[in-house]
């Protein structure tokens, strides 16, 4: 495994000034040169993972001379040869990995601030002395490799020590592959918010003195431990939510009107009245939407609501302390390591919740140079296995009811 560092001529956008390569390991070995003929060479000849910094802009660039050069591009899951590479870009143009195949070797480029999803100037400071970016990437991928944190991205090495940990058998029977089910996730993932972030418009764009700082300490971590979690297959129901059931999704008819003292959290998607990232005071009439058990309890604590009818959804078993190993391992670490030991520690508590909740839809997306400049075609669309996205509906949702009580609680 390498890390490659290179730097596109912003000028012409044709060729790269330098770049530089260093092989992770007891010895750094590091491997420089100033254009793309010389970088295509290297990595023909070593093959293998290379992982890029800034690969989201590097990674057009690449694939524009892959094609210039008469490679030819081929769609994920079919097998490619020499002479054709794959690439993966989410929809909003990030770029995950590019790989291809020449003269029988493999190589394959992937984004390192995917894996290592801290503060370029953290990562610095954590190395005192090294002032080299590749020498410090790699010098971060080997602490990775001594704590056995393994994958393209760090959700995928989160996930993948979590399932190592509690078992395959055990991971599978607690959280079945319901992401099978289309309408299933489409579901449950309108109900699905991400953390809670929002300045109160009292003092919006204003000079602030005199300011307190509270934090939450590993709060969604902590939530894995100290809160029961859905499990299992789902159980569909009609109507309102079984009474006997604690954590549910359901669809509801409701009217909110944001209370004196209460906190805006509510987001509503799929609705052209409403901004899906803005949180809403007032839903001004009756709207439709999905929500969970939790945000339901948040709801009724910050807004006047109003409830006229329920359409069905999904209830869960729960299930405790299935998080408490994989969270105390983590955290553990953390607590007693410094420097790049500690990032990678903190990365690891944080960055499982998210993977629970990846998005099974994935479209094709084919490159096209048109008029000298890359773009992407979006072709057909594919469904993956999810994780099990309801534990990341319900972490998020607890999140958002303590810290919307914990700011009434301020004042």
């Amino acid at each position: 495994m390498r890390t490659l560092v290179a730097d596109v001529d912003n000028a012409t956008g044709h060729d790269l000034v330098s770049w530089e390569s260093c092989l992770v390991g007891k010895r750094m070995r590091k491997t420089c040169g100033s254009s793309w003929k010389s970088l295509r060479s290297f990595l023909a000849q070593h093959g293998g993972t290379f992982y890029a910094y800034g690969l989201d802009f590097l990674g057009r660039f690449l694939v524009m001379r892959l094609m210039s050069d008469g490679f030819r591009w081929v769609k994920n899951g079919f097998a490619y040869t020499n002479m054709e590479f794959q690439t993966l870009f989410s929809e909003l143009g990030q770029c995950y990995s590019i790989s291809w195949r020449e003269n029988g070797m493999t190589v394959r480029l992937c984004d390192y601030s995917k894996l290592v999803r801290a503060d370029m100037r953290d990562v610095l400071e954590a190395f005192p002395g090294v002032h080299d970016r590749s020498e410090v990437m790699a010098q971060s991928l080997l602490e990775f490799e001594q704590l056995g944190i393994h994958g393209m991205t760090i959700a995928q090495a989160a996930l993948t020590d979590y399932r190592k940990m509690i078992g395959r058998e055990e991971f599978y029977r607690h959280y079945p592959k319901v992401g099978l089910s289309v309408q299933f996730d489409s579901d449950i993932r309108n109900a699905y918010h991400g953390g809670y972030c929002d300045v109160n418009s009292a003092f919006a764009n204003k000079d602030l003195q005199g300011v307190y700082i509270y934090d939450v300490k590993s709060l969604y971590p902590s939530i894995l431990k100290r809160y029961p979690l859905p499990c299992g297959m789902p159980l569909e129901f009609d109507g309102e939510p079984p009474a006997e059931s604690a954590l549910w999704i359901a669809n509801v008819r409701l009217s909110a009107t944001l209370k004196p003292n209460g906190i805006p959290f509510l987001r509503i998607k799929h609705n052209p009245m409403f901004n899906p990232f803005s949180y809403v005071s007032d839903t001004c009439g009756v709207v439709n939407l999905w929500i969970s058990s939790v945000d339901f309890l948040a709801l009724i604590e910050n807004y006047d609501v109003e409830v006229y009818g329920f359409g069905g959804g999904y209830c869960f078993v729960e299930s405790a302390h299935m998080f408490d190993d994989y969270v105390d391992k983590w955290y553990g670490l953390k607590e007693s390591s410094e420097g790049m030991r500690k990032i990678s520690c903190k990365l690891m508590l944080n960055s499982l919740i998210g993977k629970f909740g990846a998005n099974v839809v994935l479209r094709d997306q084919e490159p096209v140079i048109t008029a000298g400049y890359l773009d992407f075609e979006l072709g057909d669309t594919h469904f993956r296995d999810g994780v099990y996205l309801p534990v990341s509906v319900f972490v998020n949702a607890f999140g958002r009811l303590e810290l919307t009580r914990a700011i009434r609680s301020a004042g």
